[in-house]
């Protein structure tokens, strides 16, 4: 049977965007008093998962016309920015799991069968790694799929499919940059076998273990097609008309971590004293030059962020057709640089507080470490960042129903 949310408190659907970010602020102090056990447990803890849950932290991309609170991708992004200030970890969970939001409108009427609630927690990884084959009424999946964060929460799991049929891999029909077509399939948690894989120093709290399914079946109706364009009802609606929104909230982490580590860093200056001319450190030019230089990286990435999902969302209010290349372009690498950015700030700061960021609470450590495992993200590898230079300079990337 499969697992649903806990919804007897959430019988009040007026949490609005301003409500859930207010949650936020209140939950975060606890949240980053809470750091070291994340760590140390390697996935959110139950009671922190229903603290959210209950917060309306998990609803903030369901529909209006469920009584959800539809945000904004820059309000999303806003809310991440506050939860990875306090743990990265938390912050990267939540972005992933606010996604059901997305998926279930996607799935239309078999959405709200798998998502009964606003806040059905859905993870998993969208990849196609696992092998879908065509039966009568939908699919048999099987196959292995790494990096699941936050899978052990999880009320309903995604998993990215190659399509076979008679044995063999369907060839691509819609889109000529893959070999195969490929589906996500959506089915009960219950359903899956979570493995305990995740043993990282970075991001150890997010639980991005591996999962699995043998001979799973998958109606055809909880699964879809990147590709399949949105119903007529939904290209009205900014949020669900465009495929490769489900990717946009996650810069909201890197600029959450990097905030932390610069404030971390202001902290230690205050206090601490220079060894040889027992001076505090804020006197120090080399310790002030470190800091304007990371509060301007940090200043400059969230400012271009910002700014590139606001004229993005506009574009998209005009309709999907309306979307420019060069508003493509900024979109994508804006998120690159807050990643990039995040990396070189939090080593930064990490190297200023000398000795200091060695010693627990002090999180530089584990910032720095959790900077360095978001970075290995496949959409900000160079790979990915030549795609996107191949877009500046004025070619439609390969998979432009998501990019």
């Amino acid at each position: 049977m499969m697992q649903t949310a806990r919804s007897e408190t959430l019988a009040d659907n007026n949490l609005d965007a301003n409500a859930i970010s207010v949650n936020a602020r209140r939950l975060a102090p606890a949240i980053a008093a809470r750091s070291a056990e994340i760590e140390a447990l390697r996935r959110l803890p139950s009671d922190l998962v229903r603290d959210l849950r209950e917060a309306g932290i998990f609803r903030m991309a369901m529909p209006r016309w469920r009584g959800g609170p539809q945000m904004s991708l820059r309000e999303q992004v806003e809310v991440i920015e506050i939860l990875s200030h306090a743990d990265p970890s938390v912050g990267w969970c939540t972005m992933i799991w606010i996604d059901n939001g997305l998926f279930s409108t996607w799935l239309g009427d078999a959405g709200t069968e798998l998502f009964p609630s606003l806040d059905t927690i859905c993870a998993g990884n969208a990849s196609p790694i696992g092998r879908a084959d065509r039966v009568e009424g939908g699919y048999v999946v099987s196959g292995r799929w790494p990096f699941g964060s936050g899978v052990q929460h999880a009320d309903v799991l995604c998993a990215g499919c190659i399509v076979h049929e008679n044995g063999a891999p369907v060839p691509s029909r819609d889109n000529p940059a893959l070999p195969f077509e490929f589906r996500i399939m959506f089915a009960p948690a219950s359903g899956f076998v979570i493995e305990d894989s995740w043993h990282t120093t970075g991001l150890a709290g997010s639980g991005s273990t591996h999962y699995a399914a043998e001979h799973l079946f998958v109606a055809e109706a909880h699964s879809f097609s990147l590709f399949d364009p949105p119903s007529e009802r939904l290209m009205r609606e900014p949020l669900y008309a465009f495929r490769g929104n489900y990717w946009d909230t996650g810069a909201g982490v890197p600029l959450g971590l990097a905030r932390r580590a610069i404030d971390e860093a202001l902290a230690i200056a205050e206090t601490k004293l220079d060894l040889f001319t027992q001076r505090p450190l804020r006197e120090l030019p080399r310790v002030q030059l470190a800091i304007a230089e990371a509060e301007m990286a940090y200043g400059a990435a969230r400012a271009f962020l910002h700014e590139s999902l606001d004229r993005f969302w506009a574009e998209l209010e005009a309709g999907v057709s309306s979307i420019t290349l060069p508003t493509r372009t900024a979109r994508v690498l804006s998120h690159v640089n807050a990643y990039r950015m995040a990396h070189r700030v939090s080593d930064a700061m990490f190297r200023l507080a000398g000795s200091a960021a060695l010693y627990k609470p002090a999180p530089l450590d584990r910032l720095m470490r959790d900077a360095a495992t978001i970075n290995l993200h496949m959409a900000i590898s160079d790979a990915a960042l030549e795609t996107y230079g191949t877009m500046a300079l004025g070619s439609p990337h390969p998979v432009s129903a998501i990019w």
